[in-house]
């Protein structure tokens, strides 16, 4: 965990390591909500909270870019771990 007493120092440091899993902002300032969710990519988070987005099955959880491959949970996990396969059948006509 990295402190940071200016709200754009922390969001510097963050957007120059590779795309985040998830992201996690406690604030009651709406400005600096919509600062950190506009400037920052991530696959799943929150606004103070930090288990609501992968408590609930109904939401997709995963990551962008190379950091989380899919999603997880509910029909989104089914589709990512399901292999489709396509078959064809033949007829011989004797």
């Amino acid at each position: 965990m990295l402190t940071f007493s200016k709200l754009d120092d922390a969001i510097k440091n963050v957007v120059k390591c590779p795309k985040s899993l998830a992201l996690y902002h406690f604030s009651s300032d709406k400005k600096k909500q919509k600062q950190v969710l506009s400037q920052i990519s991530f696959g799943g988070g929150t606004i103070n909270d930090t288990i609501l987005h992968i408590s609930n099955s109904n939401l997709p959880f995963g990551g962008v870019g190379n950091n989380g491959n899919g999603y997880y949970h509910g029909k989104a996990g089914f589709d990512t771990f399901s292999r489709h396969k396509k078959h064809y059948e033949t007829r011989h006509l004797d």
